[in-house]
């Protein structure tokens, strides 16, 4: 039997492999690349990225990404996740991304967030398209919690206690199964709230205490089966062609603000102001149900194509 024979590198060559394997992005077993505290702190998750915040996911480094921990984020102006690419899907798997901000103070009261006036975002993909978070939470970030672009999709995801909004997204995006509370401003904008930004689809999520409207929605959205509850202004902002099947209670002002569509089997009981406000003709109402809205069931003159309640009598 031949004896064995151990060959070792020269000094030089094993410290120039170490460095290469320092520097390649750390990828999973199954191709995920991971993030967690100590990664990001060190730096090279992708090719693009520096040590410390943001982490940066830029052109040519599209794919699927998955914390292993949680991220804290101590500076008011510093982004956590930086996307300026596309197709980029991001699986908080259960952690939080967390930032400095503190808000007080539960609708009616004012909602007060500090430190006021940062630019943090927990994931900030407002360029990018395509970006996929899904399955955790992004808290107490001085702007935002997740802002993306087009065809964004945010499912499962909670952002609470942002300082200005929870969830912001553009045309043709999903934001299902999400819980917006407790931020600064608005939970949801969808598009901006602006005609201009079209095609989203909001889906069974629960906007709560949040400091100014619950969830925004654009020209084309569809809004269907989600919950508004306790919002320091109006429960729903819309301009949409389809809203059904939503609740919208104890808000602030109205509890459904809507420009144009079909408003269809809603719940809206226990508002400030009105239970719904609309642009007359524009509105169809079927099969809602307006109860005890300090200022009435209806503003405005809407196109009844079917029973409504308000109260305990057929909407005029």
């Amino acid at each position: 039997m031949r004896p064995l024979r151990l060959r070792f590198l020269p000094f030089a060559s094993l410290s120039a492999l170490l460095a290469l394997a320092a520097s390649a992005p750390a990828a999973a077993v199954d191709g995920v690349i991971e993030i967690n505290q100590a990664s990001v702190l060190a730096g090279g998750i992708t090719a693009s990225d520096q040590p410390g915040f943001p982490v940066t996911i830029g052109p040519g480094e599209s794919g699927s990404f998955r914390l292993t921990g949680d991220l804290s984020i101590a500076d008011a102006n510093v982004v956590g996740i930086l996307v300026t690419t596309v197709d980029v899907t991001i699986d908080l798997n259960g952690f939080t991304i967390d930032g400095p901000t503190v808000c007080t103070g539960i609708p009616p009261a004012t909602v007060t967030c500090t430190p006021e006036n940062g630019t943090s975002v927990g994931i900030q993909a407002e360029l990018a398209q395509g970006l996929s978070v899904r399955n955790g939470t992004v808290r107490n970030m001085p702007y935002a919690g997740v802002v993306c672009g087009r065809r964004c999709s945010l499912r499962g995801v909670r952002a609470i206690e942002n300082g200005r909004r929870g969830l912001v997204t553009t045309s043709g995006s999903l934001i299902t199964g999400s819980q917006v509370h407790h931020n600064g401003q608005i939970g949801i904008l969808a598009g901006g709230g602006q005609p201009a930004s079209y095609g989203n689809l909001l889906s069974g999520n629960v906007a709560t205490a949040n400091g100014t409207h619950g969830i925004s929605s654009a020209l084309g959205d569809v809004v269907e089966g989600n919950v508004a509850r306790g919002n320091g202004g109006y429960g729903f902002e819309c301009h949409t062609v389809l809203f059904a099947g939503n609740s919208s209670s104890g808000n602030g002002l109205d509890g459904v603000r809507i420009a144009a569509g079909r408003m269809a089997e809603n719940q809206v009981y226990g508002n400030e102001e009105f239970g719904v406000t609309l642009t007359p003709g524009w509105v169809a109402l079927v099969g809602n149900s307006f109860l005890a809205n300090q200022l009435g069931p209806i503003n405005g003159t809407p196109v009844q194509i079917g029973v409504s309640a308000c109260g305990n009598a057929v909407c005029p």
